[in-house]
């Protein structure tokens, strides 16, 4: 009974989860003048203004031109700019339309006018309170180039003229790739589906227990590492623009991964001492779409690089941290009836998931 329980929660502990808001601000400072860009999802604008005036369920460009004053005044109220302490004149500019890697954006380029220069400071409070998992991914150079990301539990940031500022940024983007896992139920999904059969060994037509932690231990190793090291590489080809995937067909292809990963595990057709192989090739579809948190950030490739560093190794200790969790428990459920039961019934309702993501990402339909 006590396994049973334990697996349960285990069962339980990643019930929900979405994909996170992202809006991005790149700022240029040049004495007291400021030229900056505010780039929100378009999806995100309705959630706050009245953007879908047909109330179709869809927002679009045409519509968003018609509330065009509106977009024009919000950096103004989604921003807070000072230098050197005195608050600074913001006013909206020609709004326009962009695609970062995570879908397309209403671009609204401001100017703003301070008093005097120095040190700025920056607070952010648009959608932060309606959705607390809303990001603001910022690119500041002042100086020097610098980024930052703002939520609703760090709203300000502070920035000296000069030299960027490396460890505050390397920090900032590691725990972004934390936070990131956290909240990414597909690629925890695909990891779920990898690792179950960590622990059992498929014979005959059907599973049995495995007999070694430590031939399991193995196995999770090498597609921990195998996984990593591919989506670490297209994660960084992406993110430096070494090439360019379609958002719609990479997040197709996340859930198509998923579907296969999960059916596996029902109808086995990679076992064993080939996971790590289908871990390696699925990983760089998922690094494709690690990418988008930092495609639209538009840095230096010597700034990006800091970025990825910090960002993928907060993507590899979360995900370490998830195996190592989960592996002593899994060994400790592996002759339990609901472990058995999640890694054939579960991995069906996996299955069932990802094949609605697939239709909704593939074909742009909403379930």
């Amino acid at each position: 009974m006590r396994q049973l329980f334990v697996c349960a929660l285990l069962a339980a502990s990643s019930a929900s989860a979405h994909q996170p808001s992202t809006a991005y601000l790149s700022l240029d400072v040049a004495g007291t003048a400021i030229e900056g860009r505010f780039d929100i999802a378009i999806n995100d604008a309705q959630r706050t203004l009245a953007l879908d005036a047909n109330s179709d369920g869809i927002a679009t460009w045409g519509e968003a031109r018609v509330i065009e004053p509106a977009l024009r005044a919000l950096p103004a109220q989604a921003l807070a700019i000072a230098m050197d302490g005195e608050p600074c004149a913001i006013e909206g500019a020609p709004i326009g339309l962009v695609e970062h890697g995570n879908g397309l954006h209403l671009a609204l380029p401001f100017r703003a006018i301070c008093a005097r220069g120095g040190a700025l400071d920056v607070r952010y409070d648009w959608l932060v309170d309606i959705d607390p998992d809303h990001r603001l991914l910022a690119r500041i150079d002042h100086g020097g180039e610098r980024s930052a990301i703002l939520s609703g539990d760090v709203r300000r940031a502070h920035f000296e003229p000069g030299a960027p500022q490396g460890m505050a940024a390397f920090a900032a983007f590691f725990w972004q790739g934390v936070y990131h896992i956290g909240l990414g139920l597909d690629h925890l999904l695909f990891l779920s589906c990898l690792l179950l059969p960590a622990v059992v060994r498929y014979r005959a037509g059907r599973y049995e227990v495995a007999d070694s932690a430590w031939r399991a231990f193995i196995d999770v190793i090498k597609v921990i590492t195998a996984f990593t090291l591919a989506h670490a590489l297209s994660l960084a080809a992406v993110s430096l623009e070494w090439m360019r995937l379609p958002v719609r067909l990479v997040e197709a292809q996340v859930a198509a991964t998923i579907l296969f990963a999960a059916l596996n595990n029902v109808l086995p057709l990679a076992r064993g001492e080939r996971l790590w192989a289908v871990a390696f090739g699925f990983g760089l579809i998922h690094g494709a779409g690690y990418a988008s948190v930092l495609a639209g950030l538009e840095m230096t490739a010597a700034s990006m690089l800091l970025a990825l560093l910090g960002f993928n190794l907060g993507v590899e200790g979360a995900q370490v941290l998830a195996a190592s969790v989960f592996l002593p428990i899994a060994y400790v459920c592996r002759r339990s009836a609901l472990y058995r039961m999640a890694l054939t019934t579960g991995s069906l309702l996996i299955a069932g998931v990802a094949l609605l993501w697939l239709i909704e990402r593939g074909f742009n339909v909403q379930f």
